[in-house]
């Protein structure tokens, strides 16, 4: 997004939505919107869900803080979003886990952990540095990791996972997706082949890596 663009809620109130998409539009849910400054950034939010021909709705959350001008990095534009359901099966959307209330638990829990970095020359000592996030800290698939340690999904438990069931993620990488194992037959054991779909997950924190000093302190 580039600086001077409309907001979050300048975008949502221009209107011009085609005759076409009309019908569509009515049938959405807001749950959520207005202003909303979090760790000192001004921005905007909307929570709301989306109709499906299945007849359940989707979750599409999002929050965002415009930047400054020119890119500055003391201010940059921010933007946390929740989708659910987005994983395709056949052309369908899959069915959310969340109910509402627990997808924008989860959106506040995200969207609460942003922290502008100070821009310093120096580095931060370990005891000046910032505490790690606690254990049993969830991070939805393509946000950022708020820590490197060792996560877990739901899909783990009674499924093959290709990683494996704990994996490590480093700070600031990007959640990834969940690749689900199907069971191989007989021929794809032979062949070396195995089915797999893409699954968007919930990961979860269980463990820190003990090795890894990431600037976020020695959770002593």
């Amino acid at each position: 997004m580039e600086w001077g663009e409309p907001t979050v809620l300048q975008r949502i109130d221009s209107g011009g939505v085609p005759d076409a998409f009309k019908d569509l539009v009515s049938q959405i849910q807001l749950l959520r919107r207005g202003q909303r400054t979090i760790s000192g950034c001004a921005g905007e939010e909307i929570l709301a869900t989306l109709p499906t021909d299945g007849g359940y709705r989707l979750h599409q959350y999002e929050w965002e803080a415009q930047g400054t001008e020119l890119g500055n990095g003391m201010k940059p534009t921010i933007t946390v979003e929740l989708e659910s359901g987005m994983t395709r099966e056949n052309g369908v959307p899959v069915r959310p886990r969340l109910t509402d209330e627990q997808a924008i638990a989860l959106f506040n829990a995200v969207a609460n952990s942003v922290r502008l970095r100070p821009v310093s020359a120096s580095k931060v000592s370990g005891s000046e540095a910032s505490p790690r996030a606690p254990l049993g800290t969830l991070a939805q698939t393509g946000t950022p990791c708020p820590q490197t340690g060792w996560w877990t999904c739901p899909e783990a438990v009674g499924n093959e996972i290709e990683g494996g069931g704990r994996q490590r993620f480093e700070a600031g990488t990007a959640m990834p997706i969940v690749q689900v194992l199907g069971k191989q037959s007989f021929v794809e054991r032979m062949t070396g082949r195995q089915q797999k779909h893409s699954v968007n997950t919930i990961w979860k924190l269980v463990a820190y890596d003990p090795s890894a000093d990431n600037g976020q302190g020695n959770g002593g």
